[in-house]
């Protein structure tokens, strides 16, 4: 196997790597912009707080003083819009809408258009209190112990996702530029397969992370926010695109280990550069022509003189 042979055999791990790192950079992407649709559907949770503002129950709930007056309602209590999506980076909050091309589709199915979204933030976490402009005394009634205790263990492991996804870009881009040496040895192959182990790693580690912190966080939502007509749910898209780059990641670390051991990049063929001789296309030929050819032998002549014509010194004619 040749050159060629050892780039195609790389050419799957490259390409699969590749396509995870796509991944993960869309994922870091979503929400920044509110204008993207594609971006701002690629939510991690999501907050359904439109049947909220009409609970009694909440409307008795003064504001914080810092609230933007925009947010509130006449009499001081609060106005939630009608969702909250939350993202790596930040969030993006909304309501439903019939201007331009977000219309209402149907008394069941209204397309929702995100008409804020926060500032991008190192180890954001989102904190309901302060985004729905709560004080302290209404933090407490609303949420309870067990949504407070939630969103305190969410905010502890934010700090681990974004550590988490940093070490998975890094890693996943080292990868790859590593990756274009191993189409010239197995051994660069072997420096791919260690550093798409760590890679591999620091992108489970994330999805796992991500998928059980907000996994708890929506129970709690709705554990505790039911009676306010609040509800969490999860992003399935943005889950979805986790787990696929989670396995992209494997499987290329599986082909790199499998290019390692099993595609050499040497000819089969033993070359003379001295004599210009190619061993394997050369024939092996007899000195004596073909196997069962005739035989040609060297004609030996007579080696001594004829018989009774030898000289005989001592021998003398008739007396």
């Amino acid at each position: 196997m040749g050159k060629a042979g050892r780039f195609a055999c790389i050419f799957l791990p490259m390409v699969m790597t590749m396509i995870a790192l796509g991944l993960l950079i869309t994922v870091g992407l979503a929400g920044t912009n509110k204008n993207d649709s594609t971006l701002t559907n690629l939510y991690i949770f999501r907050a359904n707080t439109s049947q909220a503002n009409a609970n009694a129950s909440l409307s008795f709930l003064p504001s914080n003083p810092d609230t933007p007056a925009e947010d509130k309602a006449a009499n001081g209590s609060i106005i939630l819009q009608d969702f909250y999506t939350v993202y790596l980076w930040n969030y993006c909050a909304g309501n439903g809408s019939s201007t331009g091309n977000n219309t209402v589709a149907s008394a069941k199915s209204t397309t929702q258009h995100a008409s804020f979204c926060s500032a991008h933030q190192n180890q954001f976490w989102f904190d309901p209190e302060t985004v729905w402009g709560l004080n302290d005394q209404n933090a407490s009634q609303l949420f309870g112990d067990s949504l407070k205790n939630a969103l305190n263990s969410y905010h502890t492991a934010a700090k681990w996702m974004t550590t988490l996804y940093a070490l998975a870009i890094v890693t996943t881009v080292v990868e790859i530029v590593i990756g274009f040496g191993a189409v010239f040895s197995r051994i660069g192959s072997v420096a791919t397969t260690i550093v798409s182990a760590l890679s591999s790693t620091f992108i489970l580690g994330f999805a796992i992370l991500i998928t059980g912190i907000y996994a708890a966080l929506e129970t709690a939502f709705n554990t505790a926010l039911k009676p306010y007509d609040i509800s969490g749910s999860l992003g399935g898209r943005m889950l979805a695109v986790v787990w696929i780059a989670t396995i992209l990641s494997f499987g290329s670390g599986f082909f790199w280990l499998f290019s390692s051991c099993c595609c050499s990049g040497r000819s089969n063929k033993s070359y003379d550069h001295g004599k210009g001789v190619d061993y394997e296309r050369t024939p092996y030929e007899p000195v004596g022509g073909q196997y069962g050819g005739p035989q040609q032998g060297m004609p030996m002549g007579n080696v001594g003189p004829a018989r009774g014509q030898a000289y005989e010194p001592y021998r003398h004619g008739a007396a």
